[in-house]
């Protein structure tokens, strides 16, 4: 997944767990606090409505209830106002409490109905009934006006409940030492007593005998019948106008906020660790690569790492001394000086096999024959291993910028150090090519100016050679600098391949000859391509030649030619040694050649086939190889065939 996709999910992501984890915490904890605000207003108002309703039962007045109304309000935090339902005021816990009592709350009143509920036995005939409703009537005067008398004079007054609902006030007084002592304004009132309301009572009883609900129907009459004795009905309002609604706690706010932050400080941590990190890692390599230390690598994220190092490429160790003496161009005189000075340095290591793999080179331990480059030990292949990017072979890697980033640099460490290599070699190997001729050339000079040997016509053809093959070396290293650099000028018109293969077999023919090997040109017809002609044929000269001296006598080279749809392809066959697998890959790197021993029998300067490379190139084909040791090789060239623009632009710099 893309790094900015992670970055930006993981921060949705939090804000989407900061925003749900508030909004449900506020959802449940307002929720909550409605609940308990609900259930404790109802507790309140049950409570309250209890406490006056018991007052009024038992004291049959609503004289001395201030103080019962003082304690419910501090007790239930609420604001209490008592008033008759003809708004007149009883009390009001603001005015108890010192204060200038406030307007009441919007809500609706609450009514209080201290009169009691009638408790008739059920199963009874309407008639029975309606007699033991009247008998309640004239009970609870009796005891209303008692305990109303009780309460005015200051005695403390319960009651309780009869058979019939109707309260029997009873002075607290007399539960304890003061027993039957009562107030002599208020007697005890006479057991029996007859009512002269009693007939009245029963008149308007009588009609709920022939009523569906009995009991509903005595229960209105008794409360219209004892109106006036009965303290009215209260209606009580809690609460202020206006009053703030409670406040949701800090508490669990103020956790979910910190677990929020801590959330954030984690995914702060995170992505400091996976941008941060990698980030101070590819700054200190490139540092240290700008020092000059190309071995830095920088760990892959999401790969097995083992070291941040690439391992050091292996030099050759030790110069080759050219041993024995050498003949300047087979000349039968051996009594010249035929040393090479004990020069042939190897010049570093052999090739490393391209960018990305600096492992597993080694020294090339002792010294070396002249003419033959230092072969590092070991060195890895000419692919962009997975090694050398750091990271565990076979490993999947991350899609992510910064291990894509890391790979990157890694693969610029190994290019640079590949090219470091490349320049070291090359240094060596041109050292090492000049040096030995350039000897020999010293050596017969010397002698020659010394009188040691006589300037014979051979030895100076032989001494011309030398210089000669000096020249090509250098011509072949300028061509191969403005190739690579993009500078080798190209003249380009269209240009029959089987002519120029059958030139190249006419050119090579005398040599061939003597060589005991034909050559063979096969090609049904003729195919055109958009090209340099002399670059091409410098291209073909050069494999035909590689062939010729790879190949014994009695063996063959065939120059073969076909079309493939929009590709021209070229094939130089040999039925020679062949080249083993381990050095194809290096087979057009500069100065290599398969014979250790670099003689000049077995091959030139080791520039021709990486000139013959570029130039393919630079025409928009491929170049490839195709051996096996005792069967030959086959050299392929691939060309896009056609008139011009099938290729490059006519005329490249």
């Amino acid at each position: 997944m893309s790094f900015r996709l992670r970055v930006f999910g993981l921060l949705a992501l939090v804000a989407l767990v900061a925003t749900g984890a508030t909004a449900w915490l506020t959802l449940a904890q307002a929720e909550r606090q409605v609940r308990e605000s609900a259930a404790a207003g109802r507790q309140d108002v049950a409570r309250i409505t209890g406490a006056l309703r018991a007052y009024g039962f038992a004291h049959g007045t609503w004289d001395g209830v201030a103080p019962t109304v003082a304690g419910l309000a501090r007790d239930t935090g609420q604001r209490i106002r008592v008033a008759t339902e003809t708004d007149v005021l009883v009390t009001d816990s603001d005015a108890l409490s010192g204060r200038t009592p406030r307007p009441p709350g919007g809500q609706a009143p609450l009514v209080v109905d201290p009169r009691p509920v009638l408790r008739l036995p059920a199963g009874r005939v309407p008639r029975m009934s309606v007699k033991l409703a009247v008998r309640a009537m004239a009970d609870y005067r009796v005891a209303a006006a008692d305990a109303a008398c009780l309460t005015r004079a200051g005695v403390p007054v319960t009651a309780r409940p009869d058979a019939l609902g109707v309260p029997v006030p009873v002075p607290v007084a007399s539960v304890g030492a003061g027993a039957g002592q009562r107030p002599v304004a208020c007697p005890r009132p006479a057991a029996g007593g007859a009512d002269p309301r009693t007939q009245q009572d029963l008149a308007a009883a009588r009609p709920c005998e022939t009523r569906p609900e009995v009991a509903a129907c005595l229960q209105r009459v008794f409360a219209e019948r004892t109106a006036a004795v009965a303290p009215p009905r209260l209606q009580v309002r809690l609460g202020v106008r206006d009053e703030a609604p409670p406040t949701l706690a800090a508490a669990p706010t103020v956790a979910v906020a910190g677990g929020v932050a801590l959330a954030v400080i984690l995914g702060a941590l995170l992505l400091a660790r996976g941008v941060l990190r990698p980030v101070r890692e590819l700054t200190l390599a490139a540092q240290e690569l700008g020092e000059g230390d190309l071995g830095r690598r920088v760990p892959v994220p999401g790969t097995a790492w083992g070291s941040g190092r690439a391992g050091a490429s292996g030099k050759a160790g030790g110069a080759g001394n050219a041993g024995g003496s050498r003949k300047a161009g087979g000349s039968g005189n051996g009594g010249g000086p035929g040393n090479a000075e004990g020069s042939g340095d190897a010049g570093g290591a052999r090739n490393a096999r391209g960018p990305g793999n600096a492992e597993g080179s080694g020294d090339a331990g002792g010294s070396q024959k002249a003419g033959s480059p230092g072969k590092a030990g070991g060195a890895g292949k000419g692919r962009l291993s997975e090694r050398g990017l750091g990271r565990r072979p076979g490993a999947r890697p991350r899609r992510d910028e910064i291990a894509r980033l890391a790979a990157a640099f890694n693969r610029m460490a190994d290019s640079l150090q590949a090219g470091e290599e490349r320049q070291r070699r090359l240094t060596g190997d041109i050292a090492h090519e000049l040096r030995t001729p350039l000897a020999n050339l010293r050596g017969y000079l010397e002698a020659l100016r010394d009188g040691v040997v006589e300037p014979t016509p051979e030895l100076l053809e032989s001494l011309h050679e030398e210089a000669l093959l000096q020249q090509r070396i250098v011509d072949d290293l300028q061509d191969l600098a403005l190739a690579e650099a993009g500078a080798l000028t190209y003249h380009r018109r269209t240009t029959d391949v089987r002519e120029l293969l059958r030139a190249a077999r006419t050119a090579h023919r005398a040599r061939a000859e003597a060589a005991g090997v034909e050559v063979v040109v096969e090609a049904d017809g003729p195919v055109r391509v958009h090209a340099d002609p002399d670059r091409l044929r410098q291209v073909v000269a050069n494999l035909v030649g590689n062939a010729l001296r790879a190949t014994p006598p009695g063996g063959t080279v065939t120059l073969a030619l076909r079309r493939d749809r929009e590709r021209a392809v070229v094939e130089v066959r040999d039925t020679g040694t062949g080249i083993a697998a381990e050095d194809l890959p290096h087979v057009f790197d500069r100065f290599w050649r398969a014979d250790p021993a670099r003689g000049r029998a077995t091959g030139g300067s080791g520039l021709g086939l990486a000139v013959a490379r570029q130039i393919v190139l630079d025409h928009g084909g491929t170049i490839g190889v195709d051996s096996a040791v005792g069967a030959g090789t086959t050299v392929t060239v691939t060309l896009p065939a056609g008139g011009p623009g099938a290729g490059q632009p006519s005329e490249r710099r």
